[in-house]
């Protein structure tokens, strides 16, 4: 009777040495998953908050800038408005008053162009369509402002 004992023992502690191993691989492979997936969710996390920032910058500063040129293309048409009527209204040959009078309103245009550079980020492009914030160039940015937080 021994023996059969110990015949039916060592498979069952051959079974258990199995079970345990399964069990042991599947608490590491469970592990290693959970650290896996918590890694890549971060990562994914922070792709989607950088693209999410992307089109958010661009959308609001894209509508920004194209306002900025808006006004400047005003002070542009207001002046040559304004050095059209100059001209209508003073005598061409009174070259002293008429200069004086142009050379004033040129002033104020310089220095609403120079305060839309300075403010505004002006860069003296009239064409919306070719705006400085674009997908990559607002992707960047998020990118840059991530790595420094």
């Amino acid at each position: 009777m021994e023996d059969v004992k110990s015949e039916i023992s060592i498979p069952n502690s051959r079974a258990d040495g199995l079970r345990s191993r399964r069990a042991r691989f599947k608490q590491c492979l469970k592990v290693f998953l959970t650290h896996l997936l918590s890694q890549v969710g971060l990562c994914v996390l922070v792709v989607a908050y950088a693209v999410g920032g992307a089109f958010l910058f661009k959308h609001i500063e894209a509508n920004e800038e194209t306002l900025h040129r808006q006004q400047v293309r005003v002070f542009r048409q207001s002046c040559l408005d304004e050095m059209f009527n100059i001209t209508e209204h003073l005598n061409v040959f009174e070259r002293v008053r008429w200069i004086k009078a142009v050379e004033g309103r040129l002033r104020r245009y310089e220095e609403d162009v120079v305060k839309a550079v300075r403010d505004n980020g002006y860069d003296g492009s009239d064409i919306d369509r070719n705006v400085q914030w674009t997908f990559s160039g607002a992707l960047l940015y998020c990118i840059t402002v991530i790595t420094t937080i």
